[in-house]
């Protein structure tokens, strides 16, 4: 008993030493609270997931989440000297000195963000604290200048101001034209004596004494080191990029002479402080003394090194400047526009006629032109996107979807149809509380309605696109990268027609998008943000860009997100009657065209009465409908469409443009030209009136001409002459169906003729062909030459023999399988497990294997074996010829 009560005191001393310490295994996850990464892996030798935790240079792994909460994890690694590496296939590898961990994420976007966070632990255990160490020199550099955080790593070196990560994620979303952000322990470089000396100097307190000046006291003034990534996002925004709590010069009132004046005067100073309020109050950092002479030049030659420096973080040497927008600068820039508008009423019935005034960056509506309190007033920082409305079937046919806040189940454009007097409408979306707020305008008319929506973007996009701002379909704000490795970062787009701007602060202009050359668009749903730092999570896209670019795109809010879906899925699948009209492809030919022409070049240049010979009515129709609706995603094949059929569709397509591919403008001149008789001078105006087309219309013109020349070098197998086609594309380039019943008759016609075979005859001076593209389609032609005998060397029973190798590429797997023209990839595996008496309860899968090895991919079981063994011969031999078949356990789409 005496032994008893002796373990029990002496447990309850302990327990209660440890309540009333401050001993940091109390904490939620011990030593790895506050993690700087965490969630839930498929681990290798592990049946579940288990809880990753990364903090600093350490990572550990726990059984489940509890278990971290307590702070017993299975095992601790130091990550100082491991590394990390991406295997594909969403799988990571660790590498440690002891061994080798196998982790797999649940997406491509997991498996980045992890190897990331894996990158900066070892990075940080690798790190030299030498600069932290001379940083924290001045007391005030110990807590970060934004939250409060304590031991910062990260600065921002134009604010000379440190960070703690979370604050540096912020601002590294800002943009290096408003704060180039570096870390302490990485970017070694940077960080010269007189870099050093300048945070010593200036540091937090004398930085925020500038920056907080005019902020409001109060708890919630300021974000804390717990703060979400949205608190933390709006006040950085609203502190350095939007300058609203700082501490104006007292010049400031004087004007910018005087600002000018006074910084090129301290810039030959010792006082950095001065000159950090001048320039950040809107002195112009390329301003000239008396002496012509700017700022950076005369702390130069005045020794002044600090200031030079100072100068320099803040892009004194730059085309453009690293410094944000001057104070006075929008004043300048923005316009102010006022007048009556009509605005739809909460009733979702009826406009009211309001009185409306967008100056300063604010929107604001009074009930009339007398009102002094305003019913209403959007700041430039709530603006999220602009857009037009127009009138109820343009509407609707773009946003089919529920987003009034008032009325769920019915889209707005129901309530512009309500009122059809008012036609000319665009709406305002807002990042408010509560999934934001959207208000509809009507105008009186179209150009009214125009100026409204010029001038609302140029009051809330950066200063330096307010110029290039023009008549715009949709615009506003969004997050973007590049990739699923880059880094989002907000920027000011805008939609007009099929071309989207994006605004480049860096470079101080726009980078436009041809919407017509869109290879794909995807909405994604996710329940956690986890892409970028808008306000809600819900929903991001992307767009796969020519060049294997990819971009994704995220607004503040869900619905913000989505009409941007909407706005450029329409925009890139709207077609219209012109060539530019259509979706084309990276080199500016109608995809229609391209998908036609490629087809018969594959499986039609030798067939007799190639595009003579009619094709199935209700097939071709049905293809013109298809391409139509999305011309990317028609798929032409040979078992589903005869030569004919899609011969047919490509002159089709052709007579029902709204104007030829020669124009009709031009239909008369290249008449006469195809008239004259010397040779020469033929061809020199034919090629003066190819530059007055549309440059779709010569590049398409060039695809086609040099395909016909292709079926005319084959006449001996098709039939098809230079004459022949030229009676045939006559008439499909230079006149439609509505003008056949208006034909000048059979001159004209026998001139249309002639210019057809004079393009062949011409087509290599014409186009400007030169001797690499001669080769390529010389190449192209051995191709389908290579492929016609392979598929004569067929085995008497009508089959092929194709070699599939089992689990690898060695003489002992290999099995010669006979391939018949309808094996699918199914019946191979099927035959090769009976071959090779392999278990058949396992989940396999064929996977073609090329480029030597780099690249492969698992066939559908319905894809035919023959037709994918066979496009190989189109290849360049370097790239086929180490090209095979394997079968292995299908890990693609095997459950976890």
């Amino acid at each position: 008993m005496d032994e008893l009560s002796l373990w029990t005191g002496s447990l309850m001393q302990a327990i209660i030493q440890m309540s009333t310490s401050n001993n940091i295994y109390l904490l939620e996850g011990a030593e790895m609270h506050h993690p700087d990464k965490e969630g839930f892996l498929k681990m290798e030798g592990s049946k579940g997931k288990r809880y990753i935790v990364i903090k600093k240079d350490k990572m550990c792994y726990y059984n489940n989440y509890n278990d971290f909460l307590v702070g017993t994890p299975i095992h601790e690694i130091e990550m100082k000297l491991a590394s990390v590496k991406d295997l594909g296939k969403n799988k990571l590898q660790l590498i440690t000195f002891a061994c080798s961990y196998m982790f797999w994420c649940d997406s491509r976007d997991d498996l980045v963000q992890w190897k990331e966070a894996m990158e900066e632990s070892i990075a940080e255990g690798l790190s030299d604290d030498t600069v932290i160490q001379q940083m924290y020199e001045n007391p005030a550099n110990c807590r970060c200048a934004d939250c409060d955080a304590c031991n910062p790593t990260w600065a921002s070196v134009n604010f000379c101001i440190t960070l703690c990560k979370k604050c540096s994620g912020v601002h590294r979303y800002l943009g290096v034209t408003i704060s180039k952000v570096r870390s302490m322990r990485m970017d070694l470089k940077i960080w010269t004596p007189p870099v050093i000396k300048l945070f010593q100097m200036i540091g937090n307190e004398v930085a925020n004494d500038f920056w907080e000046w005019n902020l409001p006291s109060g708890e919630d003034a300021k974000p804390d080191s717990d703060a979400d990534m949205s608190m933390r996002q709006s006040y950085i925004e609203s502190k350095y990029k939007n300058k609203k709590w700082l501490r104006l010069h007292p010049l400031y009132d004087q004007g910018q002479e005087f600002l000018n004046q006074n910084l090129c005067k301290y810039a030959q100073t010792d006082n950095v402080k001065e000159t950090m309020e001048l320039l950040f109050s809107g002195g112009d950092i390329r301003c000239k003394s008396t002496k012509n002479l700017d700022p950076l030049t005369l702390a130069k030659h005045a020794n002044q090194s600090l200031q030079t420096e100072f100068l320099l973080q803040n892009g004194a040497n730059q085309p453009s400047p690293i410094t944000t927008p001057k104070c006075d600068v929008r004043r300048v820039v923005q316009p102010t526009q006022n007048g009556f508008l009509h605005k739809m009423g909460r009733n979702l019935k009826d406009f009211t006629k309001r009185w409306c005034v967008l100056q300063n960056g604010k929107f604001s509506y009074f009930s009339d032109e007398k009102s002094i309190e305003a019913q209403e007033k959007i700041e430039n920082r709530e603006f999220s996107l602009v857009m037009e409305a127009g009138s109820h079937e343009s509407w609707k046919s773009l946003f089919d979807f529920h987003i009034h806040i008032h009325d769920q189940n019915r889209p707005l454009s129901e309530h512009i149809h309500s009122s059809s007097r008012y036609e000319h409408c665009f709406e305002i979306y807002t990042t408010l509380k509560g999934g934001g707020k959207q208000l509809l305008f009507a105008a009186e008319d179209k150009m009214e309605m125009a100026e409204w929506m010029v001038n609302i973007a140029k009051n809330i996009c950066p200063y330096r696109a307010a110029e290039e701002v023009k008549v715009y379909g949709v615009a506003g704000y969004v997050y973007l990268k590049h990739g699923t490795a880059g880094e989002w970062e907000r920027l000011w787009i805008q939609l007009h027609e099929k071309n989207l701007a994006l605004f480049d602060e860096t470079q101080g202009s726009f980078d436009t998008i041809d919407l017509r050359k869109l290879k794909g668009l995807k909405l994604f749903e996710t329940e956690e943000n986890n892409f970028s730092m808008a306000k809600e999570s819900g929903a991001v896209f992307v767009l796969d860009l020519p060049g294997s670019r990819a971009l994704y795109i995220q607004a503040d809010m869900k619905k913000h997100t989505e009409i941007w879906f909407q706005a450029i899925d329409k925009a890139s699948m709207e077609i219209g009657g012109r060539l530019d009209e259509q979706q084309l492809t990276h080199e500016n030919i109608p995809i229609i065209i391209d998908k036609c022409i490629n087809f018969i070049s594959t499986y039609g240049l030798t067939t007799e009465g190639i595009y003579r010979l009619n094709g199935s009515h209700g097939k071709i129709k049905q293809l013109l409908e298809d391409f139509r609706l999305d011309a990317k995603a028609v798929h032409l094949k040979p078992e589903d469409y005869e030569v004919h059929d899609v011969a047919n569709t490509l002159k089709r397509f052709f007579r029902t443009l709204s104007d030829p591919c020669l124009t009709s403008e031009l239909h008369s001149h290249w008449i006469q030209v195809a008239g004259y008789q010397e040779s020469q001078s033929k061809l020199e105006w034919y090629q003066y009136y190819l530059k007055q087309l549309p440059e779709v219309n010569v590049n398409t013109l060039k695809k086609l001409i040099g395909h016909l020349k292709s079926v005319a070098d084959n006449e001996h197998e098709n039939k098809m002459s230079k004459v022949n086609l030229g009676s045939i594309f006559g008439a499909v380039l230079m006149t439609l169906d509505k003008d056949s019943s208006n034909m000048s008759g059979y001159k004209d016609t026998t001139l249309e003729i002639n210019l057809v075979v004079d393009f062949l005859d011409g087509y290599s001076w014409l186009f400007k062909v030169d001797d690499a593209e001669i080769e390529k389609e010389k190449k192209i032609q051995e191709a389908l030459f290579r492929m016609k005998t392979a598929t004569s060397q067929k085995s008497q029973g009508g089959d092929i023999i194709v070699p599939i190798y089992v689990q690898s590429r060695s003489s002992d797997s290999c099995k010669m399988i006979k391939v018949p023209a309808s094996m699918t990839s199914n019946d191979a595996i099927n035959e090769v497990l009976r071959m090779s008496k392999l278990a058949s309860d396992k989940k396999w899968a064929l996977y073609e294997v090329v480029c030597n090895d780099d690249l492969e991919r698992p066939l559908h079981g319905e894809d035919k074996v023959l037709d994918v063994t066979l496009k190989w011969s189109h290849w360049d031999p370097e790239d086929c010829k180490d090209s095979y078949l394997v079968l292995k356990e299908d890990h693609v789409h095997k459950k976890n």
